[in-house]
């Protein structure tokens, strides 16, 4: 389950960082060519996935993956399973699939949102605290017993105001990182596992939305491999 967190986070991260693309078609009532033509531009050709393989010692010690894109014939690439939307009939499998996997990357990349600020706040709070801390005085040699029992109280104060730092910073870092991993354990498999039926039930639901007879076919999943 951990390699597997680890993955959905890597992929959504990745997909992320893609740009949408503008996909559109027209009417099922528009003239039998100009849809025909649409499909051959907006039809899928593969979609590929994000394979992690987990090592050690030199032998693979498991495999997980993750949908990535869908490439469409027209050369488009579709990271975003809500791009497709405006080709697809609203009641199709295909939409409803997106609808849930956007949904869930939405309260995913929330979560890691969350995560990330809560590690912020906590490294600013450690920051605040360390600069807030006592000035520890010079001790004058020879000293006296106040002036030794001064620098040692200061010393010792600045000790304690250390520590909390410390500890305030790496607990809202741990409470940060907990929350986006707990984020991907609990969304990151809906996700994934909607936009992988967005890919396969897409193309029926293109030929329903033009209006095209549409046969029974698969796309065929084309992985390329991450290894960590």
């Amino acid at each position: 389950m951990r390699n597997r967190t680890r993955l959905l986070l890597l992929a959504c991260g990745l997909s992320a960082c893609q740009a949408h693309v503008t996909l559109l078609a027209p009417r099922a009532d528009a003239p039998l060519e100009e849809r025909v033509k649409a499909y051959q531009v907006l039809k899928p050709i593969s979609s590929h996935e994000l394979v992690l393989i987990t090592t050690q010692g030199g032998m693979v010690t498991g495999t997980s993956s993750t949908p990535s894109y869908l490439q469409l014939n027209g050369g488009a690439r579709v990271y975003h399973v809500e791009d497709l939307l405006p080709v697809l009939p609203p009641d199709s499998a295909a939409a409803r699939a997106a609808e849930v996997s956007q949904s869930a990357t939405t309260k995913l990349r929330t979560a890691q949102g969350i995560g990330v600020g809560l590690g912020g706040v906590a490294l600013v709070v450690t920051a605040v605290v360390l600069a807030s801390g006592p000035a520890i005085p010079n001790l004058p040699f020879p000293w006296t017993t106040d002036q030794f029992n001064q620098h040692q109280a200061a010393l010792k104060a600045s000790t304690d105001q250390l520590v909390l730092g410390v500890t305030l910073g790496g607990a809202g870092v741990a409470l940060g990182v907990l929350v986006a991993l707990v984020g991907g354990w609990i969304f990151g498999p809906t996700a994934a596992d909607s936009q992988r039926t967005v890919f396969e039930t897409y193309e029926q639901g293109l030929r329903d939305r033009l209006g095209l007879a549409a046969p029974d076919t698969r796309v065929p999943a084309s992985p390329g491999a991450i290894s960590l």
